[in-house]
């Protein structure tokens, strides 16, 4: 085709464009690639570059590794890879629903406007318009976000892939909000809550959920995920390990008499399955927080006790 472009067929048949030049008084050929997935006319543009790079004293297949490099080194360095980077270095420090949160966010959120972004692009300015879409939903989602989208920043200028972090000065751009306390009940109302858990005509283990809610209050997902293997009846304790534990930390509870014997009435009807409260249509689940704050509603305390508020 002139210029040193030409189609090289090979005994199978298979057709290639190769660029033969002379540098350094030694000749040299570059593969552009096959025909027909390489057109004449891309072909043509492919060697035109090529000898460009000759007269520059470089050679092209070099370039072209240094250029496959560089793309892959982008590709590596973007907000998305290494968010995803930092989110699996850190899964086991999280409880399932925290890193299921985490990971919707990213994933719904954050990643669809950053993630193609190589992190050392990525501006307070990009940061600012993504919260203030968020801020539309709450405050709290905004700051969250800011609060991991900072961490991958971290994580990125420990790893050497950014070079500082964007989202440090917009700590104050998403304003607290108010504190929520879990509605729960004065002390005055305790008896007539418990004598009502004890007319509940219900799910026998969820009168026996609640009750142990009141006796221990611990937090509600710590109870209803709770395993036999977890219960010491000879000791009285209930050892909670550390991966359950919103502060990843072992924790053990005290057990009164009243608490044993509610787990040991409670063992004759689930005592064969790995939890103590199974969900009701799949055993292997647990049961959900919307059956215990529905046996509220039908107490008649719908709005005056969370589960969650047992602990107030």
């Amino acid at each position: 085709d002139g210029g040193g472009l030409a189609l090289w067929v090979s005994p199978t048949g298979a057709k290639s464009w190769r660029y033969s030049y002379k540098q350094f008084g030694k000749w040299g050929l570059y593969t552009i690639g096959r025909y027909p997935d390489v057109t004449l006319a891309e072909a043509r543009e492919a060697h035109r570059a090529a000898r460009a790079t000759v007269k520059a004293g470089q050679q092209p297949t070099m370039t072209r590794k240094q250029e496959t490099i560089r793309k892959a080194n982008e590709t590596a360095n973007t907000f998305g890879a290494v968010a995803r980077e930092w989110l699996a270095r850190n899964a086991e420090r999280w409880s399932d629903s925290y890193r299921e949160q985490l990971a919707a966010r990213f994933e719904n959120d954050i990643l669809p406007r950053l993630g193609e972004r190589p992190i050392r692009d990525v501006t307070a300015a990009d940061l600012l318009g993504l919260l203030e879409t968020l801020k539309r939903r709450g405050p709290h989602a905004a700051r969250l976000a800011r609060q991991w989208i900072s961490a991958v920043f971290e994580y990125g200028a420990r790893t050497l892939r950014a070079d500082h972090n964007p989202a440090a000065p917009l700590k104050g751009t998403v304003p607290a909000p108010r504190t929520r306390h879990y509605a729960t009940l004065t002390r005055n109302e305790l008896g007539a809550l418990l004598r009502e858990i004890d007319g509940y005509r219900g799910q026998r283990q969820t009168a026996v959920l609640l009750r142990l809610l009141a006796l221990l209050f611990p937090r509600p997902s710590e109870l209803r995920e709770a395993r036999w293997e977890e219960i010491d009846f000879e000791h009285a304790l209930w050892r909670i390990p550390a991966e359950r534990m919103k502060g990843r930390t072992p924790h053990v509870v005290p057990l009164p008499e009243q608490a044993i014997a509610l787990l040991r009435e409670l063992h004759g009807l689930t005592g064969r399955r790995e939890f103590l409260f199974p969900h009701r249509s799949d055993p292997r689940k647990v049961m959900g927080n919307a059956t215990v704050n529905c046996a509220l509603y039908d107490l008649g305390y719908a709005g005056r006790l969370s589960a969650h508020g047992f602990r107030g």
